[in-house]
């Protein structure tokens, strides 16, 4: 009895050890089993997460793309009515003028507001400033100006047809008699157009002996009885003659003295040939001797 208990006892020992060792195995089998499975199952949760994030963003991105084109749908349509409105009322729209003609009295009135809407505007423009006083230079020339002025004019003068030019121009300034023969001609020409000499004789006509009569008495009066008159008259006869003398004398100085160094200038000249000429002829006699 006894050894059968204790051989009972040993074979529930063994048995319990080996359930122990078996648990103890499948236990680590299955942390084993855990700590491989366990990246792949969280690998297999984000990628089932990226795809649900990219299936709302693509519903998202829908929806707003659908709003977008609703928004833009109603903004055209809401354009299109207000053109067609806009058109309809322009359309029905008719000038308050449409087939008549302004009157003269209407003419009239928008001149005058023309001219009333001018007039403000000019008021209301900025007066000009007033232009700047010139510098008055003296005319005073340097001893250099002067002397290259009067270099030019020798040089044109010693030129044969400048000089002959000169003297053309300064022959028909001083000649009067040639002067009145052109006028007097080209009057002739003109006097024979009808509309020349019907202007003429419309702008004025000769006094009637009358009216010569009249004027004479007038002025004799005033001339005895008005010293004040009398005394502004004689002013303005000297004026007038002094004028016409000094005119007459300065362009007679100009003119003699002008003629004078043409003269001068010539005799120069000629002097200047006939040095060259007994020049010549000395070379040639010297040339002469010293053949023979």
């Amino acid at each position: 009895g006894g050894c059968s208990s204790s051989s009972s006892r040993s074979k529930s020992n063994s048995s319990s050890t080996f359930s122990l060792s078996e648990a103890l195995s499948l236990s680590q089998q299955q942390l084993l089993q855990q700590h491989v499975h366990q990246p792949q199952q969280e690998q297999q949760q984000q990628q089932q997460q990226q795809k649900l994030e990219e299936g709302a963003a693509a519903v998202d991105s829908s929806a707003a793309s659908s709003e977008a084109d609703a928004t833009a749908t109603a903004a055209a349509a809401a354009a299109t009515a207000t053109a067609a409105a806009a058109a309809a009322k322009g359309s029905s729209r008719r000038p308050w003028n449409k087939g008549r003609p302004w009157s003269a009295a209407e003419r009239q009135k928008i001149a005058a507001g023309t001219r009333r809407a001018m007039e403000i505007l000019r008021a209301l423009r900025p007066p000009k400033p007033p232009p700047a006083p010139k510098e008055k230079k003296p005319r005073v020339l340097s001893p250099s100006h002067l002397a290259k002025l009067s270099e030019c004019l020798r040089a044109r003068w010693r030129d044969e047809k400048q000089r002959k030019v000169l003297i053309d121009a300064l022959r028909s300034a001083n000649a009067s008699n040639e002067r009145r023969l052109k006028i007097s001609q080209a009057l002739k020409l003109k006097w024979q157009d009808e509309h020349f000499r019907a202007r003429m004789r419309s702008c004025r006509l000769p006094f009637s002996a009358e009216r010569r009569r009249r004027l004479s008495e007038a002025i004799a009066r005033l001339w005895h009885g008005d010293s004040a008159y009398r005394e502004k008259t004689l002013k303005g006869i000297r004026r007038f003659a002094l004028c016409v003398y000094a005119q007459q004398a300065k362009t007679d100085r100009l003119w003699t003295s002008m003629y004078t160094r043409l003269v001068a200038q010539q005799q120069q000249q000629q002097q200047q040939q006939q040095q060259q000429q007994q020049q010549q002829q000395q070379q040639q006699q010297q040339q002469q001797q010293q053949q023979y």
